[in-house]
């Protein structure tokens, strides 16, 4: 049970990892905080090996700050709920900065003379300090992807799949959020091309 590997790992670090056992102590509280709001047997809720829970993997902290009710039924259920599942990463998203319609991310058509391009995808500097780089600076497309938001604030990425096959990204805050629920900057990426997806084939079906 999800109890059952918050205790074990608590007790197993708590005499030489003191940072590790603070996070894992809060867990375990938000936890059982979580067990006695939902009225459950703390014994028989069911997670992962590293404590996420339901259809959300939500950890404890998550499940009791971010999940909400969305089908309306009086309780907050991740495990059979599919409408609870989906409106809860949607508020966890939501709290953490999402931003309607807002940009996700922009592949570069080659590597920018940016220092330490590639170094963090949290945005960190400005999207216009791109058009400085003399390769870039009439870019029609990216001049276009800039339009009249040079001072907005984007990070970026590096995807490695081999010496031969680097792309270079830039990631805008929308990026940033959804690695606040998963930390791998390709667990975003991977969002962002589904998202595409989905998105193209709804306007295909709309131009028929």
């Amino acid at each position: 049970t999800t109890e059952d590997y918050l205790a074990h790992i608590f007790l197993h670090f708590q005499k030489n990892q003191d940072h590790v056992t603070s996070l894992l102590f809060s867990k375990t509280d938000y936890f059982l905080r979580l067990a006695k709001r939902e009225n459950k047997n703390p014994l028989a809720i069911k997670g992962s090996y590293a404590g996420a829970m339901g259809m959300a993997q939500f950890m404890p902290s998550s499940y009791y700050n971010d999940a909400v009710d969305y089908d309306g039924d009086g309780r907050v259920d991740l495990w059979h709920s599919p409408a609870d599942a989906i409106g809860s990463i949607a508020h966890y998203l939501q709290v953490r900065g999402w931003q309607p319609g807002g940009r996700y991310k922009y592949q570069l058509p080659l590597e920018p003379n940016i220092s330490d391009f590639g170094k963090d995808h949290k945005p960190g500097y400005k999207i216009g300090a791109l058009l400085q780089d003399e390769r870039l600076k009439n870019d029609v497309d990216l001049i276009k992807e800039i339009g009249d938001n040079a001072d907005e604030m984007v990070g970026s990425l590096v995807v490695d799949a081999s010496e031969q096959e680097k792309s270079w990204w830039i990631t805008y805050n929308n990026f940033y959020v959804v690695t606040r629920y998963n930390a791998s900057p390709l667990y975003a990426m991977a969002v962002g091309e589904l998202a595409d997806r989905i998105r193209h084939k709804r306007e295909s079906k709309l131009r028929q």
